[in-house]
């Protein structure tokens, strides 16, 4: 039997979307960390590699000092969403696709209460519609929309006749992914269209 949930669900897709560079902006409160410990200050698409504090030329332990200082009361619940994020979730829906958040947890006491209520606030979710998880390949749907070509590949490998999908920014750009790299918005809802119906129906 297929794992994949349209072959039990026909008409509700699952659709997982991650959060972390898909939906909400990781890198600039970063950065934000990275200029209150050395000064230096960056920007969102100067980031051109997936460790943050490494890619703008911090040591390991700088890199730790960030990410610790990242684990404040209210980051989490205050970060900004990318452009187009909430609209394109809300397309999803309106197409009858069951969306899930699935998204790994950082440190610290706050974070996944708080990302909780963002997903709420911020992104219509509901509450049993958010996954937390630090294995994503251990969710099953039908599409995965990720920024990590190393959670992609992950993903695919566990769930063969599922499709993954990037969202490209600058610091995924060299990554090896070889699947389709869709921007949130029509880019990707019209690409989801069409690899579903293609999908359903041959």
């Amino acid at each position: 039997m297929s794992r994949i949930v349209h072959a039990i669900l026909p008409d509700h897709p699952r659709i997982l979307v991650d959060c972390d560079g898909v939906l909400a902006d990781f890198v600039t409160p970063c950065l934000e960390k990275v200029f209150a410990l050395t000064g230096k200050r960056f920007h969102h698409d100067d980031v051109k590699e997936w460790e943050v504090p490494i890619a703008v030329g911090l040591t390991p332990e700088q890199s730790a000092a960030v990410y610790k200082a990242m684990e404040v009361k209210g980051l989490c619940r205050n970060a900004q969403a990318y452009p187009g994020a909430r609209d394109t979730l809300d397309w999803m829906r309106k197409r009858g696709y069951e969306v899930l958040a699935v998204t790994k947890p950082f440190g610290g006491e706050h974070w996944v209460h708080e990302r909780d209520a963002w997903l709420i606030a911020e992104m219509g979710f509901h509450k049993h519609e958010i996954q937390h998880a630090r294995m994503k390949e251990a969710v099953v749907g039908d599409v995965l929309i990720e920024d990590s070509g190393e959670n992609l590949r992950k993903w695919v490998a566990a769930m063969p006749e599922g499709k993954g999908v990037m969202i490209p920014r600058e610091y995924n750009a060299a990554d090896a992914w070889t699947g389709p790299r869709k921007s949130l918005g029509r880019d990707l809802i019209e690409w989801l269209d069409w690899e579903l119906a293609h999908r359903r129906y041959g």
